[in-house]
């Protein structure tokens, strides 16, 4: 699962930056990108996926509103979790299927299916 740290875009994939490096090989034209310098922390990514699915949650412990998606990535569904807050104070619309969500995200768990080839072919690891 990741966790959003910062949201960037919402919406369309064309209109989502790419950052210098990175290149749209996901399925639907997404990207993934480890975050490597000195100073970044550790299991953090930047990434835009397409989604495939959203829905929307409470979390148990706060009772505050979540958003709970799932993003294309190869071979299995990447869960990512958004706090809706944190989407209309950056002034960002609220996820759909179809459109993308690109920013940083701190991903937690065992990496398995379609992650652990895109993360070999990039060349770093996660966390």
């Amino acid at each position: 699962a990741g966790f959003a740290l910062d949201i960037g875009h919402v919406g369309p994939l064309e209109e989502a930056r790419v950052p210098p490096g990175a290149t749209r090989a996901l399925p639907g034209g997404g990207w993934i990108q480890p975050l490597g310098g000195v100073d970044d922390p550790g299991g953090c990514v930047e990434l835009c996926l397409p989604l495939e699915r959203v829905e929307q949650m409470e979390n148990p412990l706060t009772g505050e509103p979540l958003t709970r998606i799932e993003a294309r990535v190869p071979e299995k569904p990447l869960t990512l979790f958004i706090s809706p807050w944190q989407l209309a104070s950056d002034e960002l619309p609220a996820p759909r299927p179809g459109w993308c969500v690109e920013g940083t995200f701190l991903i937690t768990g065992r990496i398995e299916g379609g992650l652990v080839s895109s993360a070999a072919r990039l060349g770093s690891s996660f966390g």
